[in-house]
């Protein structure tokens, strides 16, 4: 009889030992799954706040090199221009002696015209 009484008394400290030992599992659990939350949480900021600093260095990137192709574009035009400039003032002297030919050639014919009736065949 002792021994039942002994072994009901191991049993219910057993249980009684199993529950608190539930109850202490669940308090942990709750513990960990509170600071796992958190740490999701603060990832999930942190994941919006790298992609809003990616989005903004994608941005910014985005205009430096649209600035760099605007600025490399004007550079190609300067030196289009500068190595076009002494072609251009050759062209248009070319253009002034060609207009000055024309014109001395129109008054050589001029010229040509009204001797040709003094000429002696």
């Amino acid at each position: 009889m002792q021994t039942e009484a002994q072994l009901a008394a191991l049993s219910e400290q057993y249980d009684q030992e199993r529950v608190m030992l539930i109850e202490k599992l669940s308090v942990q659990t709750r513990e960990i799954e509170e600071i796992n939350s958190a740490k999701i949480q603060d990832l999930q900021a942190q994941l919006i706040e790298t992609q809003s600093a990616f989005d903004e260095f994608r941005w910014s990137t985005s205009r430096q090199i649209e600035q760099m192709e605007h600025d490399h574009e004007e550079a190609v035009l300067t030196a289009v221009r500068d190595a076009l400039e002494p072609v251009d003032n050759e062209l248009e002297s070319l253009r002034k002696d060609r207009e000055a030919y024309l014109l001395l050639q129109k008054e050589y014919a001029d010229l040509q015209a009204r001797i040709e009736p003094f000429r002696v065949s």
